[in-house]
Formats: C-alpha cells, sequence, structure tokens
C-alpha cells in the first residue's frame, strides 16, 4: 500500500535534501542492503549548542533510518504522489519575476522580426527538402516553460543551487526558450539544437546581446552566478551527432507534436541513457504510451512527475505536456 499523504508531506523536507534520483538511486539501496545509515550530518542544522544538537540529530536519524527501513517499498512506490503534492504546494512564478523575464525577452528579440527568419526557414526546408512536419517551428507560451521550471526549482536540487544542473532543448527553434532558462537559473551549460540553420543562426546571433544588454540588468548576484555559465546554440540533428550532448541533460526539453511513432519510440529509449535524477519535459506525445513499444520491464527507467492536459498554449493552438524523471 501506498504512504499516506500525511507521511508523505512529513518525509519531503528530508528527501528534497537530495536530487531525487540520486537519493533513489543511491542512498535508498545502501540503506536496503544495510551498508549505510544515514550520517549525522544529513539532517545537521546551525546550532549554538553543538552538544545538544548532536543528541538531537542522533535521535533523528535514528527514527529517519527506522522509517525508511520498514516503509522503503512503499516510498518508492509513491514517488510520483509526493511529487504532484510537491507541486501542488511549489512556488510560482511571481508576477513581478514573470514580467521582468518577459520584458527581457522581448527586448532581446525586437529588432529581429520573426516572420523574416520563419521566411527564410521556410525557404531553407524546401532547399534542403526537409519536408517533414517534425521541422515545422512552433512557440511554447513563455508562460507555461518558466512556471515548469519554477516548480522544478523547488523539487530538484540542481536547480537549488549555483551554477549546477544543464539544460537542453532538442529543437530550439530561435532560442526563447534557451534564454529564459538562463535567466531562471545559472546553469553550468545551457544549449539549444536545432536542425534548421536559418533559426539557429538567429539564436546564436543574439548571444552577444543577451550577454552584453540582457544580462546588465540582472542583480550584480545573478550577474556573478551566471560568469561560467555556457551557453551555445548547435546546429544538428539531435538523433545524429550530438547525442552525447543530449545525454549530459539534467533538464531535457522537447516538443514532440510532429513527432512520428517511430520519432517518439527512439526520443524514449535516448531517455534511458540519461543520468539518474534528470527531468524530461515534452509536450503532446506522452513517452510512456502506444507510441513507446518498450517492454514494462524497460518503462520503469522514467516516472511521470506530473501533466497538464491540454492546457499548454503554444503557437499551434493547445497541447499537453508531461513532465518525467529518469530513475
Amino acid at each position: 500500500m501506498p504512504l499516506a499523504q500525511s507521511e508523505l508531506v512529513k518525509l519531503r523536507a528530508r528527501l528534497l535534501e537530495f536530487p531525487s534520483g540520486e537519493f533513489i538511486n543511491d542512498r535508498w539501496s545502501q540503506i536496503r542492503e544495510g551498508r549505510e545509515r544515514p550520517s549525522p550530518q544529513l539532517l545537521k542544522k546551525d546550532s549554538k549548542d553543538e552538544e545538544e544538537e548532536e543528541s538531537t540529530v542522533e535521535e533523528m536519524n535514528e527514527a529517519l533510518y527506522g522509517h525508511i527501513s520498514a516503509k522503503l517499498s512503499e516510498i518508492q512506490e509513491s514517488i510520483p504522489l509526493l511529487h504532484r503534492i510537491v507541486c501542488a504546494e511549489s512556488e510560482i512564478v511571481t508576477a513581478e519575476e514573470e514580467e521582468n523575464i518577459l520584458e527581457h525577452i522581448t527586448e532581446l528579440y525586437e529588432t529581429h522580426p520573426q516572420e523574416e527568419v520563419l521566411a527564410l526557414a521556410k525557404r531553407e526546408r524546401i532547399e534542403r527538402k526537409l519536408f517533414s512536419e517534425v521541422y515545422g517551428f512552433s512557440e511554447v507560451n513563455p508562460a507555461f516553460f518558466m512556471s515548469v521550471l519554477a516548480k522544478l526549482r523547488r523539487i530538484h536540487g540542481h536547480l537549488r543551487l549555483p551554477n549546477k544542473g544543464v539544460f537542453v532543448e532538442c529543437g530550439s527553434g530561435l532560442g526563447k526558450n534557451v534564454y529564459i532558462a538562463a535567466l531562471m537559473h545559472s546553469w553550468q551549460r545551457c544549449v539549444g539544437i536545432e536542425k534548421i540553420a536559418a533559426l539557429n543562426r538567429r539564436a546564436q546571433s543574439l548571444r552577444e546581446r543577451f550577454n552584453s544588454t540582457t544580462m546588465t540588468k540582472l542583480p550584480q548576484s545573478e550577474r556573478d552566478l551566471r560568469q561560467e555559465m555556457g551557453l551555445a546554440f548547435i546546429n544538428n540533428d539531435f538523433f545524429d551527432g550530438v547525442q552525447d550532448l543530449v545525454l549530459e541533460a539534467t533538464l531535457l526539453y522537447a516538443d514532440l507534436t510532429c513527432f512520428t511513432p517511430n520519432q517518439v519510440n527512439k526520443f524514449f529509449f535516448l531517455t534511458k541513457d540519461l543520468v539518474p535524477g534528470a527531468v524530461i519535459v515534452v509536450l503532446t506525445r506522452p513517452l510512456l504510451s502506444d507510441y513507446t513499444t518498450a517492454s514494462s520491464e524497460n518503462e520503469q527507467h522514467l516516472f511521470l512527475l506530473w501533466s497538464q492536459d491540454n492546457d499548454v498554449l503554444t503557437s499551434w493552438g493547445r497541447t499537453s505536456a508531461y513532465i518525467y524523471e529518469r530513475r
């Protein structure tokens, strides 16, 4: 039986001390096999009275160890529920933060008319005979993308620490999501991969303006955190030649709206080689469905954190979003 919601809420604070994939695959397996008891440092907090603190920490560790040992299988089964509880209580993007980011993005793109670039992209697709709709251009509502990042900041360790994590967008178009991600978190690397050269060139051409103008409007502390962030746009097919880069992602984003079932299945198997704890955000096509032909055993490498059914606005209309974690 899954843990009761009240028990999950009590465990939430301790579980969120770690990126959940690391906690599930490392700490819990070690505890289960009796190779490790929770360290006194696990729950240690600042205190003026060190002796009292150590005593309290030891007691908390004993209680936590006993509870996890007894309820391990139930906790693992209930992880998706745990994340849904956290998501329901998570911070959303504040009106001020959303307004500031949208203003920065609007200013960044104001001298680059989208119609002109799309005309060039259409011409390129014709010349290169890229007639499949998978190469079509669409943009997601920035408010949705920001809300996903805000929830993940609350849930995942690498989004609550500076200079952690790698963001990769497969099919980055004009690069707006990449720049939004760079404004919301100080990643180690923030990368867009786009097959259509005209779109990728335009995204890349804005990088200098982003660094010299947009970044200067952030608080100094935020600018300092992003000094070492690698921001890049790569002109390639993410299935061909750059898979090693894709597999570095701790947050992988892709719009699968125009993907064929075979392409969805190929993307699904690609996620199997991501690091445990990595998050995958996809639009329209769920990864655990009739689109994927994996066996039930293979499907265990992903679980659904949450979904938004027909609630995501794109330039093509409304669609659904699915957010998974690599086990």
